[in-house]
């Protein structure tokens, strides 16, 4: 690839490899191994990136000279608030939207940056920060710094510069692009959002899958609400739903659902390894129920739940009106398991299963008796995990 002769072609070609990318690593690679091309001869170059996402505040990728290669690094909710970044050249930028340039062999930003004195411990002798402004309002910045002797030109500086628009428009699309992905699986699931997000969009479209069906209950919900209150009990559900999501998702189920005090997940079955899912399964109901204890001995909230599990083959797709479309699963083996979970209280335990988990699964059980579930015809025989977390009398 040849040298690029002027700040347009350097654009240019940026534009050409960013319009193919997937990812902003690839981007800033051939941001920095462009400026290199140009004589700017950079020892680092680096992009932060505010980003919409329910756990981080923002992504970094930096390109180093000495690995030519690009690492990326992600900062937590909240770290914008931080005295690491209230501190750092990337505040003062992203607060003033204008260009800062610190000529560090000159002492410029040492005593106002802390992380400056980093870079001039590596040998920088010039830096520069420059926002990339977004159309959602967002100020990003590209900054790089060189150890040239006697620092840079302004030619230097303008070719950093020139760079802004064409890094404002990846970061649009990649950020979009991260964007659709973490929404549609944090609403939809690891297995049912990459689906929406390659066209099952349509209503009735949907396939026969089946699983190991999981549904999950709060027990006395209705006591709890009206002896903490409406606030508390959110924040008591929110950190009970996160081990529920947690607990499925470490054994390769998908949460489907939640539905108020309640939650739907399904382990879909791997050809016909019905004992794998029913497995896993069971162990996620096992690592939940001890996870309730102990969150229970440390909020004051404490929140039980019944877990009802059958398997059987359901309906997985889209279903709903036109111009409002839920992807879930549909199907006999979803009543039951519902209706299996609702005999964990008056059975004092805190799982109850079909027999047809009994049978496929290596646990062993013992009977909890026939019961008449809402919706069928004949008694059904469940029955409960022999070892494990036991029912909590004294709880909600």
């Amino acid at each position: 690839m040849s040298a690029p002769t002027s700040d347009s072609e350097l654009v240019a070609e940026v534009a050409r490899i960013a319009a193919g990318a997937l990812t902003l690593d690839v981007v800033l690679r051939a941001v920095a191994e462009g400026l290199v091309r140009a004589g700017v001869d950079p020892g680092r170059v680096s992009l932060a990136v505010l980003t919409v996402h329910p756990a981080l505040a923002g992504i970094g990728f930096a390109w180093s000279r000495a690995t030519a290669q690009v690492a990326s690094h992600s900062r937590p909710w909240g770290f914008l608030d931080q005295r690491e970044h209230l501190e750092s050249p990337l505040h003062a930028v992203m607060s003033s939207r204008t260009p800062l340039r610190l000529r560090v062999a000159a002492g410029e930003g040492l005593e106002a940056f802390p992380i400056v004195r980093d870079f001039r411990d590596q040998g920088a002798t010039d830096y520069v920060a420059v926002p990339v402004c977004s159309v959602r309002g967002d100020t990003h910045v590209l900054s790089c710094w060189t150890d040239r002797p006697g620092g840079w030109e302004e030619a230097h500086v303008a070719t950093v510069c020139s760079l802004a628009p064409v890094l404002a428009l990846a970061i649009e699309s990649s950020e979009w692009r991260r964007l659709s992905h973490t929404i549609v699986e944090t609403y939809l699931g690891r297995r049912t959002g990459p689906k929406v997000l390659a066209g099952r969009i349509h209503r009735g479209e949907s396939e026969r899958i089946r699983a190991a069906v999981w549904f999950c209950d709060v027990r006395s919900f209705t006591d709890l609400t009206r002896r903490y209150g409406d606030e508390a009990m959110v924040a008591a559900m929110d950190g009970w739903f996160e081990i529920v999501v947690d607990a499925v998702h470490r054994h390769d189920g998908e949460v489907l659902k939640f539905m108020g005090d309640a939650l739907l997940a399904i382990f879909p079955v791997q050809g016909d390894d019905w004992t794998s899912a029913v497995s896993g399964a069971l162990a996620a109901a096992e690592e939940l129920h001890i996870a309730e204890r102990a969150r229970a001995e440390a909020t004051k909230v404490p929140i039980f739940s019944g877990v009802g599990l059958h398997t059987g083959e359901v309906i997985y797709g889209n279903v709903g009106a036109p111009g409002r479309l839920d992807f879930t699963v549909i199907g006999t083996a979803v009543n039951t398991a519902a209706r299996i979970a609702a005999l964990c209280r008056p059975l004092e335990e805190p799982t109850i299963v079909s027999r047809r988990v009994a049978e496929t699964s290596h646990h062993d059980f013992r009977a909890c008796g026939s019961h008449v579930l809402r919706g069928l015809v004949e008694p059904m025989d469940v029955f409960a995990p022999s070892e494990g977390p036991t029912f909590v009398v004294s709880g909600p």
